[in-house]
């Protein structure tokens, strides 16, 4: 299966990613549901309460398990909880992976602008904490300037203007697990080789 990059002109919310077009026929191709149950928990993280329940909403309906968090902190708590209860479930080879980098464990959306911890920190700490264990997507209003370098610096996936649908997302979110398996892949063939 190809993952594509999105650039649409016509399209907000799509910034900095490679400009491979995409054919009108393939947009109307049914979605695929989440890479796999561990990837299919997403984290929607926004200060704003009906952005949180909307997102989380259209996520929800394209096969996610969905939660909520309301800063930062909430976030990376969050991301605590998710680690613990991966552990605790055991699951094959889990434990090993999961410091490797060799896992991901779900997908967060990242608001910038938030009270008690932005998105720039809580992703700093998200990074320290677990290294690349869940692809983050950044989103901001403010899609230009130095705060959006500041907030791709941190540690994101990928950043996406607002107001991005949950489809959006999930296309951008299925793109960049697909990079982050590739790099996976490569690194353990270079295990391997050497």
């Amino acid at each position: 299966m190809h993952h594509h990059a999105m650039h649409m002109s016509g399209m907000p919310g799509f910034h900095g990613v490679e400009g491979v077009s995409l054919s009108s026929s393939s947009l109307a191709q049914p979605l695929q549901a989440p890479v796999s149950p561990l990837q299919a928990w997403c984290l929607v993280v926004d200060d704003v309460a009906p952005n949180r329940v909307l997102l989380a909403r259209g996520l929800k309906r394209l096969g996610y398990a969905t939660h909520l968090a309301s800063d930062g902190k909430e976030a990376l708590e969050a991301c605590r909880r998710r680690v613990a209860e991966v552990k605790g479930a055991g699951e094959e080879g889990v434990k090993e992976q999961l410091f490797s980098h060799s896992l991901c464990l779900g997908l967060v959306t990242m608001d910038k602008s938030m009270p008690v911890m932005d998105g720039i920190e809580a992703t700093r700490a998200i990074r320290a904490e677990f290294g690349g264990s869940f692809v983050i997507v950044g989103l901001t209003g403010d899609a230009l300037g130095e705060d959006l370098e500041s907030f791709r610096g941190a540690g994101l996936d990928g950043v996406m203007g607002k107001p991005a649908s949950a489809k959006e997302i999930h296309m951008e979110a299925e793109r960049l697990i697909g990079v982050y398996e590739q790099r996976v892949e490569r690194a353990e063939s270079d295990m391997q080789d050497s």
